[in-house]
């Protein structure tokens, strides 16, 4: 998927609001499968906010928000998985994951982060 298509299907889901470059940069980085990831995570907190009759805390989930929720989540999946013994390929799985756009805070691609203990 290209970048401005990146920017524009996050804008549409309502997650680009005071959005800077560093994360129009780090938006354009993802995979189709993060970004839908990124937009499933917004139109859950939109639908909870709205079930909750708190439509205003919908726009708190913002680009950096959904951003630490991704990475949080990701460092969490991965957590799991080292756990879990019955998984034969765990560490191309984990290396994959390692790989992932969700899995860097930083929008330069070249400076991974380390995975949480």
């Amino acid at each position: 998927m290209e970048s401005s298509k990146n920017v524009a299907a996050c804008g549409e889901a309502g997650c680009v609001d005071n959005m800077q470059d560093e994360d129009s940069e780090w938006l354009s980085s993802l995979t189709e499968h993060e970004l839908d990831f990124l937009i499933s995570l917004k139109e859950l907190a939109t639908t909870k906010a709205k079930n909750i009759g708190r439509k205003d805390l919908s726009k708190k989930f913002d680009i950096k928000v959904l951003r630490a929720l991704g990475f949080i989540l990701l460092e969490y999946f991965k957590e799991r998985v080292r756990n879990t013994p019955a998984i034969s390929d765990a560490d191309e799985l984990l290396a994959s994951l390692n790989n992932s756009g969700l899995s860097n805070l930083n929008c330069n691609r070249n400076h991974q982060t380390k995975p949480l203990h």
